[in-house]
């Protein structure tokens, strides 16, 4: 039906996901790409592209202007704003009266909390105080279900899935063990299958719901809502729970990524981050600019009309870059400091990265095809080919996977280098092999 409106030119405006820009605009006047910076903007799965980097082509060849709109530029736009090749306007202030919101750091190494305890003694006070002023708080953790694992503590046995190398997630509402990979769900039942004791499984580490479970205990009285995917499976169920915050009927609000933007609450004067370090490191070169990304957007809901709004980030590692960048609400600084880190050792924007992974059921044939693959990837100047290597979650979804990382160049055209490396090679029917261009994710 949308199909057919655009093509007819019966809309004045379409609003969509990646997809809608192959959508047959008879008289497309301007693409806008709203909150830019976003990783879901690039589609790991089946055909593999970045609709904002598709946008900018589309643009080009339309002839027509394109917007892209964020708080937290990716570094490939702000390089390119940096470097005059986009035009660049900044909203230096907020709408009307709203102030920046105050940042402060919890020092977690000081924080003497208790066993089991993950909210400080600085955050709770706060969030007392804002109980007793009627106004609103935001607990954000960007880890969904109540933990991430679950061991017996007689044996040590950790409960993982069966078709991917990752723990079970607690789900403790529903009494669930979840896979976040691949999905696999299962009935909680507290007997480890590794020693067959009961009653030895024991909870590592929160998800939000561990966090309601601690708030509840300090504030049993308090109206708490969780904004997760488990909790918000519809657009209707969305829309009662932001009537209700709306209205005031929710005090304190935990929430995953979901919440940490495209949402103005007004009475929102708190937010306090639980565990600000879990995105700062791991096998990626955008881990910091990610972290950033999502802890400015979360720390932005925070005193967006005319209350002033405090901020209070928790973390073990105060004098990281990241942390110290929002402390000082200095993004042009952090990104220059990544750029230059960027720059220095030739990664993206500066350089470019190709993934290729190859997966199969069979780890004999996997193994063999991918070292056949090394045997003749070509020799160029300025290409380097890592690999194979496992994938840091080598088995998913019932398939092997291995990993090369080709790094070359900016001006060299590595899709027509890989096109000659592999067209001297017989791909087996047992094997499925993709290109990721540009990867954002390196798992």
């Amino acid at each position: 039906e949308t199909w057919c409106k655009v093509s007819r030119g019966d809309n004045n405006a379409v609003v969509g996901a990646r997809s809608a820009l192959f959508l047959p605009f008879s008289n497309l006047g301007l693409i806008i790409i709203d909150e830019e910076h976003d990783n879901s903007f690039k589609q790991e799965e089946g055909v593999l592209y970045n609709a904002r980097d598709m946008a900018l082509i589309r643009a080009k060849i339309e002839k027509i202007p394109i917007i892209l709109s964020t708080a937290t530029p990716s570094m490939e736009t702000w390089s390119n704003s940096q470097n005059n090749k986009f035009s660049h306007v900044k909203l230096s202030e907020r709408i009307g009266i709203a102030k920046m919101p105050e940042i402060q750091i919890v020092d977690m190494r000081e924080a003497d909390l208790e066993y089991n305890k993950w909210i400080s003694h600085s955050l709770k006070d706060k969030i007392s105080e804002n109980l007793i002023n009627k106004n609103l708080s935001l607990l954000f953790l960007n880890r969904r279900g109540y933990a991430p694992l679950k061991l017996c503590n007689s044996c040590g046995h950790r409960l993982g899935c069966r078709n991917c190398e990752s723990w079970m997630v607690e789900h403790k509402k529903d009494n669930l063990l979840i896979c976040h990979q691949c999905g696999l769900t299962q009935k909680f039942e507290n007997r480890c299958k590794s020693c067959g004791e009961d009653d030895t499984l024991i909870s590592c580490g929160p998800g939000v719901e561990r966090i309601e479970e601690e708030i509840i205990s300090y504030f049993p009285e308090s109206k708490i809502e969780i904004l997760s995917s488990d909790t918000i499976k519809n657009p209707q169920t969305m829309s009662i729970l932001l009537n209700n915050i709306q209205n005031s009927k929710i005090d304190i609000i935990i929430g995953t990524q979901m919440i940490s933007k495209g949402h103005n609450f007004k009475n929102l004067t708190l937010v306090g981050i639980i565990d600000a370090d879990m995105s700062l490191s791991g096998g990626d070169l955008r881990a910091s600019e990610k972290a950033f990304q999502i802890l400015h957007q979360v720390s932005g809901r925070a005193g967006r009309e005319n209350k002033k709004g405090i901020v209070l980030i928790q973390t073990y590692d105060p004098e990281n870059q990241v942390i110290e960048a929002l402390r000082k609400n200095d993004r042009d600084n952090f990104l220059t400091i990544e750029r230059d880190f960027r720059k220095v050792a030739n990664l993206p924007p500066f350089g470019r990265l190709v993934s290729i992974i190859i997966s199969s059921r069979d780890q004999y044939k996997l193994e063999r095809f991918g070292n056949s693959l090394k045997d003749i990837a070509p020799n160029f100047e300025n290409i380097s080919i890592l690999g194979p290597a496992p994938a840091p979650i080598f088995y998913l979804r019932g398939k092997y996977r291995y990993r090369f990382l080709i790094k070359t160049k900016k001006e060299i055209n590595i899709q027509k280098v890989i096109k000659i490396w592999l067209q001297s090679t017989k791909i087996p029917s047992a094997v499925n092999l993709a290109i990721d261009i540009e990867p954002y994710s390196f798992l």
